[in-house]
């Protein structure tokens, strides 16, 4: 049998519950060039690092990542270094650093459930200064004190503070998704320019502006342009009528 690119995945090499090299024999035995790393000391209670309380599916999860935030950080600031060393053994790519005495604010910030939201991010992944905005109100800090915080941790932020000529208020505002149930933008929204028109005339900011802002605080912006070029095309012309100039 030919080799093939292994389906190994964490999961799969832990949950078989033998010893490394009678699995690893097993997979090359089918076929497979297993690829995923196995420490030595592997055993099943690793298993719970991989137990998403999201109910996100990690069966696919497989090194060298990436590696979602909101698994990594279920454990909080306090087990952060030893589960970064435990997913590094199975070979992922962990460009994190722990904090070697965790505070109080470190652990509002590196945990899964605090007011910092980690939602749709990965390790290595720019962390959006609009996810600071909106924890500045729970943990009652300026959003470049948090920034600033997360960037001792080797993170990227979108920007290290508000962006020029938005105010704290204005930006919990221009974020704000949902009055009703207090949600707010997120990485994987996909904002329409009907959202965007809408959003600048509640801040009475242009278009352009609000494009910036939101740019600055990491939260990807359609273009609007082809979005524009896109409606205008499905608007009905007379007939006859050519609107191309010759």
């Amino acid at each position: 049998m030919e080799d093939v690119d292994t389906p190994d995945t964490v999961r799969n090499l832990i949950s078989g519950g033998t010893q490394r090299t009678v699995v690893q024999a097993r997979t090359v035995q089918l076929g497979f060039s297993p690829s995923c790393p196995f420490p030595d000391d592997a055993k099943t209670d690793d298993l719970a690092l991989l137990e998403s309380r999201w109910g996100e599916d990690t069966l696919r999860l497989a090194p060298p990542g990436p590696l979602p935030y909101d698994l990594l950080l279920q454990s909080g600031a306090h087990r952060l270094a030893p589960a970064i060393r435990r997913f590094e053994d199975y070979g992922f790519d962990v460009p994190l650093r722990a904090p070697h005495r965790p505070d109080e604010l470190d652990e509002q910030l590196l945990s899964s459930f605090g007011p910092c939201s980690w939602f749709d991010l990965s390790v290595g992944d720019t962390m959006p200064f609009a996810y600071l905005v909106v924890a500045a109100r729970s943990v009652l800090r300026p959003p470049a004190e948090l920034a600033e915080r997360l960037m001792t941790y080797g993170l990227t932020v979108s920007c290290t503070d508000l962006p020029a000529g938005l105010s704290a208020a204005d930006a919990h505002e221009l974020l704000l998704d949902s009055k009703f149930d207090e949600t707010y933008m997120s990485v994987s929204d996909e904002l329409t320019w009907q959202d965007l028109l809408r959003r600048a005339g509640e801040l009475n900011a242009t278009l352009e502006q609000v494009v910036q802002w939101l740019a600055e605080l990491g939260i990807p912006v359609p273009d609007i342009g082809e979005q524009l070029r896109r409606a205008l095309a499905r608007v009905p012309r007379p007939l006859g009528v050519n609107c191309r100039r010759e």
